[in-house]
């Protein structure tokens, strides 16, 4: 018997629908799933559906610590992250009127908030929020004088001043002091003011030396620094600056919502009479392209490419603050898409800033559209052909029946057995009703087929299996192997490239089921390996001199997996080795080694998938050749493999930047995107199968806006799992 065991990194693909109920009419929205191949038992697909937008902010906000929800006091979050975390527990809680304790929200707010006052400097310099975590403080600095950071220190006044809106910050945030944040504010302003003068009076802007986007922030977080005396001539030409760019800009929206009059408890802002802001409306609404049942706002006019969602998320929040635009039909696409529409599928999370604006809009938005407070609808999610209802649930957020969520998770074994051929349409409706619902689908599962390409997203990863060499012990040496026999003892060498420095890096490597990883801290691995064991070799900075000084990356040994995490890595190539000794015979996967920073997720890279062969002592009774084992793997996988070697192939750039959510096959250098069957396929290819993006018709751009709902006939249906 030949076993042929596909070991890869697991996938997430999720998708975002956002339905707004009308009386008397049924809403309506279809989800294809294509033909689903996985690997048997792995994964599921999760439906879930809540008032507004609470369902999909809790997850993602429970995404920032899932790395370490089994311990949570090895958390060791960026400042960012804290803010994030804390600001959409504010808002769940405060906001929507989530029980804290619900879907292990409590412990990741206990722990978040036990991580801030780490987070606030006043001693010896007075630097206020500090973004980097309180370990690594200090040695990256080299000596060096500290000034604080402007962007750091406007975030978390942005999220106190939210806070105030919500109600009052919790006592558990009495480390963030206002005073604190602020004092450190104008220190960082001041500082940049005193080196303009110095340098730059009479080439540069003094707004353009600070960083436009910098202080917009910063007056969005402190709207009454306008009126100070030492700052409103730098605000009014900021405000010049952003008038002269694009209209629609990151600059331009964020000093239109600084602009706001006032803004509501529901964090809805009022901007009067300001014809700017209702221009800058406007744009966004003719910038806006619709694709299927999705939407996104382009980077500029007559444009295709998205805007990033920190972009969308300031544009959205603008028009919440507007009802014509808050329920506009294009209005909840955007909002449905703003937390998931740049990851790839191995990104664990969203960038923490994306995630702070994106809360801000989107509450915003359920405010306008009566979600937050007032909904109240029945709502079903039925599969196609097979007519079998996986959820029903009725949602309303007051009164004796509240329910705010329901969530079905189904194993791929558990849905129509169609699904592997065909796939399925899934219907999502609302009935009549008031309010509106987010559904959300996650899929889970590991592919059957790996992808034997490297993916570049930002880092360069390589994997090769050597031999240990026995004149030096620790190291390794040769070419890369792609066979050996039971009981050999081997060096498997990962290799990084990147050319930006990087933070808090994370190096995963599955084992295939053939090997077995040696821990080098074992008596038994450090006499089969010499007596130095294998460990991570020197890095070297950019200068060639050696990082010793840096703190060295700590490795967790598995039984089927080893990982690194290392808190920096200077911009450049980096090795990590570690033993390993076959047992089993057979042919199996060699899967792909994945990096990724924690401090920003989307920069990532995978070293591509391979095979290996541990083959049984030439002459034993039960050998089965390596050809057979070839052959056996080649069946499984559904393609001839020969054991190519990912470590030493010549990388092919792509031509043109990817989109944010794909990444840059290196063995065939075009730009891939994850199918919904799981497969990466050329974006290009992936986008004609979605639907070309389309500008807005005269008709949707017309004033008073139609908000007409789509109505469909109701599917005859069989009760299924996920009902309730």
């Amino acid at each position: 018997t030949v076993d042929v065991d596909v070991q890869q990194e697991g996938m997430r693909i999720a998708s975002t629908t956002a339905l707004l109920a009308q009386n008397g009419q049924i809403v309506q929205r279809r989800e294809r799933i294509a033909p689903m191949h996985v690997v048997p038992g792995s994964g599921e697909l999760q439906i879930s559906a809540s008032v507004g937008f609470q369902g999909p902010l809790l997850e993602a906000v429970l995404e920032m610590v899932q790395d370490d929800e089994e311990d949570l006091s090895s958390w060791r979050p960026r400042g960012e992250e804290l803010l994030a975390v804390v600001l959409g527990g504010l808002v769940l809680r405060a906001g929507y009127g989530l029980e804290e304790s619900h879907m292990g929200l409590a412990a990741a707010m206990a722990a978040s908030k036990e991580r801030l006052p780490g987070h606030v400097v006043t001693q010896p310099e007075p630097l206020g929020f500090v973004s980097s975590p309180p370990e690594e403080r200090g040695m990256l600095s080299g000596g060096r004088r500290s000034t604080p950071d402007l962007t750091a220190n406007s975030l978390a006044l942005l999220v106190l001043r939210m806070a105030d809106l919500l109600g009052s910050p919790p006592l558990e945030w009495a480390s963030l002091d206002p005073t604190v944040l602020l004092e450190a504010a104008y220190k960082a302003i001041q500082v940049q003011v005193e080196r303009w003068s110095r340098c730059c009076t009479e080439t540069t802007k003094l707004s353009s030396f600070i960083g436009p986007t910098q202080l917009a922030l910063f007056f969005l977080a402190v709207p009454t620094a306008r009126h100070r005396p030492d700052l409103a001539a730098l605000w009014e030409e900021l405000l010049q600056t952003a008038i002269a760019g694009q209209q629609g800009s990151e600059l331009d929206l964020l000093t239109r919502l600084a602009s706001a009059v006032t803004i509501d408890q529901g964090l809805r802002l009022d901007f009067g009479a300001d014809r700017r802001a209702q221009a800058t409306a406007r744009t966004l609404l003719e910038r806006t392209r619709v694709q299927g049942g999705t939407a996104y706002i382009a980077e500029s006019d007559g444009g295709m490419h998205a805007a990033s969602s920190w972009t969308q998320s300031l544009g959205l929040w603008l028009w919440a603050g507007m009802d014509s635009y808050a329920r506009h039909p294009f209005a909840p696409l955007l909002a449905s898409q703003l937390l998931v529409s740049e990851r790839s599928p191995w990104q664990s999370c969203l960038p923490a800033r994306h995630l702070i604006m994106a809360t801000l809009a989107l509450f915003a938005f359920d405010t306008a559209t009566g979600s937050a407070a007032t909904a109240d609808l029945p709502l079903k999610a039925v599969a196609l052909p097979s007519k079998v209802s996986l959820l029903k649930a009725h949602l309303t957020s007051s009164g004796p029946d509240r329910k705010l969520d329901v969530t079905a998770v189904l194993p791929w074994d558990s849905l129509p057995h169609s699904v592997a051929e065909i796939g399925m349409e899934l219907v999502l409706e609302a009935g009549p009703g008031s309010g509106g619902a987010v559904t959300s689908l996650v899929m889970d599962f590991v592919p059957l087929k790996p992808f034997l390409e490297p993916q570049f997203r930002g880092i360069f990863v390589q994997k090769a299996i050597q031999r240990v060499d026995p004149s030096q012990p620790g190291h390794c040496k040769g070419k890369a192997l792609h066979a050996a026999s039971p009981g050999e003892v081997l060096c498997v060498t990962i290799r990084l490239t990147s050319p930006d420095d990087l933070r808090e890096v994370n190096i995963i490597d599955l084992v295939p089921g053939g090997l077995e990883p040696l821990d080098d801290a074992l008596p038994d691995a450090s006499v089969a390996l010499g007596d130095e064991g294998l460990g991570p070799d020197a890095d070297e900075g950019p200068d060639g001199r050696l990082t010793w000084w840096m703190p060295q990356p700590t490795k967790e040994v598995r039984r089927d997996s080893v990982t690194w995490r290392a808190d920096y890595l200077w911009a450049g190539t980096h090795t990590f080795t570690y033993a390993c000794v076959a047992n089993v015979p057979g042919a199996y996967t060699l899967p792909a080694a994945k990096a990724f920073s924690a401090a920003s997720p989307e920069v990532m890279g995978l070293s591509g998938a391979s095979v290996f062969v541990v083959q049984e002592a030439v002459g034993s009774r039960s050998a089965v050749p390596s050809a057979v084992l070839l052959a056996k793997h080649s069946e499984v996988l559904g393609r001839e493999e020969s054991g190519g070697d990912s470590s030493t192939v010549a990388p092919k750039t792509c031509p043109e930047a990817c989109p944010r959510a794909g990444s840059c096959n290196l063995a065939k250098g075009r730009c891939e995107c994850a199918s919904p069957s799981g497969e990466m396929l050329p974006c290009s290819e992936l986008f004609n199968f979605v639907g070309v993006p389309r500008t807005p018709t005269a008709q949707e751009l017309q004033a008073p806006f139609s908000t007409a709902p789509t109505h469909v006939e109701e599917p005859d249906v069989e009760d299924g799992p996920g009902n309730s």
